[in-house]
């Protein structure tokens, strides 16, 4: 049945609006008669005849992607979502994906789908990074994918292949763990900022990821702790994984790196991954003056040693910054400085009044004023009468002893 949809980024139907609904088919490819159909619920994404291949993506949830939400190869729009389904047991969706000849040829074995849609916004030492496949992925979503630059070269994937839809390119470019190994870290502290999936580095590199959080209390002792159930990829530890190697050799070579790394300091910590949303991960550092431990491996999961990691540390630091404000006496500061400013306003008022005083005395016409005007012309006279007697006696310094002689008459 023909009606107006808008599916994705395609309108169809809409001449509908005037003639009304109809029934509309497509002509089938085989020679052979029939007179009973069922039709379908949603009209076909892709015609009959167009060149291409259906390709299916697994993914655990759809996002923003519906019937008609185009894909993309480099930027440029190759086809579309045809139609996707619930799994019966209700954990993934299974979408079919159209990519239209000659663009399906890129499509390989090892090529990587990843949702699209939004905006991708990274914050990283390299600076503010902003990408986005188009303005149509922007406002309806989309699925993009692209196969690596250092893959071999390969031959085009066969039809109705089953790939991974990942959430970002980001996730999709990452390399799945070959021999992920479980492990618990137990942290008696607060474990705030961190979740499931958060990454867990040795010194700065990936090397794993979180993958449970739980919460447990010793009725001996009656002290709580946070088990960390993690995955760690053994090949980012620095264990070399040989073809046709027996796991035996695999296992006692994964033991003897993780002991070592634990003999030389190696412990678990966490630590403030952004500052800006308070997100946690877990790191592994080198702390020679940790106190020795060693790894149990009868234990089921194994787990390894940990340290007090910073964030209880930051968080003391800012409730002591926060204590010492609250403690400043606000108050009495306060008196004090409106105390401060009442005398100084009686000093400007005194001294106000001891320059109305001067301006009196200065002026002229005042007795302050002659008075004043006699002293100084009495210094002035003394003064020059001081200048002779000094050149007299440069001249005629006997007369000290001598006095001065009398002048003839």
């Amino acid at each position: 049945m023909v009606r107006p949809r808008i599916s994705g980024a395609s309108i169809t139907g809409l001449s509908t609006l005037l003639s009304g609904a109809y029934i509309g088919m497509a002509s089938g490819s085989t020679r052979k008669s029939r007179r009973d159909f069922v039709a379908l619920e949603m009209p076909p994404a892709v015609n009959e005849g167009v060149p291409g291949r259906f390709f299916v993506l697994k993914t655990s949830s759809l996002g923003s992607l519906d019937i008609g939400t185009p894909l993309f190869f480099r930027h440029l729009q190759v086809g579309e979502i045809a139609s996707y389904k619930l799994d019966r047991d209700g954990r993934m969706f299974t979408t079919r994906v159209f990519v239209k000849a000659p663009y399906d040829q890129y499509v390989t074995s090892n090529t990587r789908f990843w949702q699209a849609s939004g905006i991708d916004m990274q914050l990283t030492a390299s600076g503010f990074k902003v990408q986005t496949e188009s303005l149509l992925s922007i406002l309806i979503g989309g699925v993009a994918f692209e196969t690596p630059a250092d893959s071999a070269v390969l031959s085009p994937a066969d039809a109705d292949r089953v790939f991974t839809l990942y959430a970002t390119r980001a996730e999709a470019y990452e390399p799945p763990p070959r021999y992920p190994q479980t492990y618990r870290l137990v942290f008696n502290e607060s474990v705030r900022g961190l979740i499931p999936g958060a990454p867990v580095e040795l010194r700065g590199v990936p090397i794993g990821r979180v993958t449970d959080i739980r919460a447990q209390v010793d009725m001996k002792t009656a002290q709580f702790s946070v088990p960390v159930t993690i995955e760690l990829d053994p090949l980012r530890l620095g264990v070399q994984v040989i073809a046709q190697a027996p796991p035996t050799e695999l296992e006692a070579a994964r033991r003897k790196v993780i002991d070592s790394l634990v003999r030389q300091g190696v412990r678990a910590q966490l630590r403030i991954g952004s500052l800006l949303t308070g997100a946690a991960l877990v790191a592994f550092d080198f702390f020679p003056d940790a106190k020795p431990a060693s790894v149990d491996w009868s234990q089921t999961p194994v787990e390894l040693p940990t340290i007090r990691g910073d964030l209880q540390t930051t968080e003391r630091k800012v409730e002591d910054i926060v204590d010492k404000v609250d403690k400043l006496p606000f108050i009495e500061i306060g008196d004090e400085l409106r105390t401060a400013l009442g005398q100084l306003d009686l000093t400007l008022v005194s001294a106000r009044g001891t320059l109305n005083t001067a301006d009196i005395i200065i002026t002229p016409d005042s007795p302050q004023g002659q008075e004043l005007s006699n002293t100084v012309s009495e210094i002035s006279r003394a003064a020059r009468s001081l200048r002779v007697l000094a050149d007299y006696l440069e001249q005629h310094p006997e007369s000290l002893l001598r006095g001065k002689p009398l002048e003839a008459k």
